[in-house]
């Protein structure tokens, strides 16, 4: 087999296949299956999804700003483990106040995570697009 010549050093460090729309396709239904579970309410698994979000997000090259993300990750991570798991109480008997106000307090929380892994995505560029007035043609 005749080898090629890439004229690189670093042709091995690159990837040989681009695997971004592998990767939005991978967010994109964990997504739905944290908007999915959130509303049920499913806490427990909602929480869940956002770690599997994290693994691909939280990823990325060594930055400045991937260290800020994975502080503030870390921090929502401690508030969740201070309040456990989180089951709502589902049949015939009604939530007491209690209850009702923990269940808040987790969903806001997991919101807060939500919000923290839709900003790094879109900062990496794998969530929403922003055009500058320049860029009015597509080519």
């Amino acid at each position: 087999m005749e080898e090629i010549d890439t004229g690189s050093d670093d042709f091995g460090k690159l990837s040989k296949i681009n695997s971004a729309q592998l990767v939005n396709s991978m967010l994109h239904n964990l997504w739905l299956d944290f908007f999915r579970h959130i509303r049920e309410p499913d806490y427990n698994s909602a929480n869940l999804d956002l770690d599997c979000i994290w693994t691909i997000l939280g990823g990325e090259k060594e930055s400045d700003d991937r260290k800020e993300a994975e502080t503030n990750y870390k921090n929502v991570q401690g508030k969740i483990l201070n309040l456990g798991e989180e089951t709502i109480k589902t049949g015939f008997s009604k939530p007491t106040t209690k209850d009702i106000v923990r269940y808040a307090n987790y969903k806001k929380i997991l919101m807060e995570k939500a919000l923290l892994l839709r900003r790094l995505q879109n900062q990496q560029g794998k969530g929403t697009a922003y055009g500058y007035g320049e860029d009015e043609e597509f080519e």
